[in-house]
């Protein structure tokens, strides 16, 4: 089963709780997944979006090259039933130009209060967008959360490190935790 849920980013925690009362109450372990689309701009702030550029409806996020980090997801593992879940997957559609240095497609489970990071990967989406320049392209990365890491306090976060050097387009943005 998979339950999929479009939300504004300001709408996340809430939903989250939701989602956690949802998964506790069924018997079968669901996929849980939060989408953010771009459509849905009301109650946002510093979410750079452009209008016309966009995988799919009207609007992208827009990463400036002066921008470090690319608007993201971040669940506090509190708000979840953390033994429904063993895998979390981000994928986005990204558009770019011409891409010159690194931007990392970051999956990061931390400790915000501590800055402590228990688990981080990284996915380089240069050489995928440089394949076609100016194309929509699909990115992911994926990491699996033994359940010793799954601390109280600990956050897990999604986003695109940009190292200040790019200006790229991020659409249809989907955190997935799977069984």
């Amino acid at each position: 089963l998979e339950m999929q849920i479009r939300i504004a980013p300001t709408l996340l925690l809430a939903t989250a709780f939701l989602l956690a009362g949802i998964a506790c109450s069924n018997q079968k372990k669901v996929a849980l997944r939060f989408v953010a689309d771009y459509e849905q701009v009301q109650g946002w702030f510093d979410v750079p979006l452009e209008a016309g550029v966009a995988h799919s409806g009207r609007f992208s996020h827009k990463v400036e090259r002066n921008q470090e980090f690319s608007h993201g997801f971040a669940l506090p593992l509190a708000q979840l039933d953390t033994a429904a879940w063993q895998t979390v997957t981000a994928t986005a559609w990204v558009n770019c130009i011409d891409m010159t240095d690194p931007v990392l497609f970051t999956l990061d489970l931390m400790i915000p209060s501590e800055n402590e990071h228990l688990q981080t990967v990284y996915y380089n989406i240069q050489s995928d967008v440089n394949r076609q320049p100016g194309i929509w392209q699909k990115v992911s990365v994926q990491m699996k959360v033994p359940n010793e890491r799954r601390t109280e306090g600990a956050v897990l976060k999604a986003y695109f490190w940009n190292n200040r050097q790019q200006q790229f387009w991020i659409d249809d943005f989907t955190l997935t935790l799977q069984p």
